[in-house]
């Protein structure tokens, strides 16, 4: 019985829900509006070195320092710009906590800072190593999911 409430009173809400739509935008402005939100958040990515380091537990971690470009024409934070995902032995590594100095370095807290359009900022992000193997970077926009990603590999010395 209570299955058969549960069941009613979900198809009630959804019709109602479904009722609530806005028919009179047609579908082609919202494309329009779409792809114009897709050209105000594109960014660019640039590679700058990496620093072999530990992390606040000790184990063994790596700088990846980069500079990030806001192309598009409103402000946005650094750290959701764009976002690298490294792979060592094709597993993603974790990210890193710093130790309590590491924490001042200008381009670890750049990541929360915002940049304007055409501004430009260096930051830095700390992710823990399993190995000396090579180490894949794939970099992607955290708020445009759909965008291509950059990709290119490091080999540790």
């Amino acid at each position: 019985m209570r299955k058969k409430i549960f069941i009613t009173a979900f198809a009630v809400a959804t019709l109602s829900f479904a009722g609530c739509a806005n028919t009179e935008t047609p579908a082609q402005t919202t494309a329009v509006e779409a792809t114009k939100e897709k050209e105000e958040e594109s960014v660019s990515y640039e590679f700058l070195k990496y620093e072999l380091a530990e992390d606040y537990e000790g184990k063994p971690a790596i700088w990846i320092y980069s500079r990030v470009t806001n192309t598009g024409s409103e402000s946005m934070l650094a750290s959701l710009i764009a976002f690298p995902t490294l792979f060592q032995n094709g597993v993603e590594l974790e990210a890193a906590i710093p130790t309590f100095s590491d924490t001042e370095k200008a381009e670890f807290q750049n990541l929360s800072k915002n940049i304007q359009p055409g501004a430009s900022i260096e930051i830095t992000q700390l992710y823990r190593l399993q190995d000396n193997s090579a180490i894949t970077v794939e970099v992607s926009n955290l708020i445009d999911w759909f965008a291509e990603k950059e990709s290119f590999t490091i080999e540790l010395k």
